[in-house]
């Protein structure tokens, strides 16, 4: 049976609790805590809300399209190191996307 070796919390009091006994917790039962979120959201990655109320995919879409607007300023302005740093927050914007199987 699984242990933790920082708090002694074992696999059984997990699962009987739905509570971890510390931050190492999470590295020893990461296969029952992702398995146990994945039950209860049908996913085991957090789809929540953002502050402002809005999900992540619509404030990633917002500041996706501001940046598409961005690239195309700062090409006919010729401001090419600024062009990088946008080219490189919409790559990790698609990336997020890509990896939340929002795009295909």
């Amino acid at each position: 049976m699984k242990v933790c070796l920082k708090c002694e919390t074992s696999l059984n009091d997990f699962l009987l609790t739905g509570k971890v006994g510390c931050e190492h917790c999470y590295d020893v039962f990461s296969e029952e805590v992702s398995a146990l979120i994945k039950s209860q959201n049908g996913r085991d990655f957090h789809v929540g809300k953002t502050p402002n109320g809005k999900t992540i995919q619509e404030n990633n879409a917002e500041t996706y399209l501001f940046l598409l607007k961005e690239k195309s300023l700062a090409e006919r302005e010729g401001r090419f190191e600024a062009l990088v740093h946008i080219k490189q927050k919409i790559r990790l914007i698609e990336e997020d996307i890509y990896k939340r199987g929002l795009k295909q």
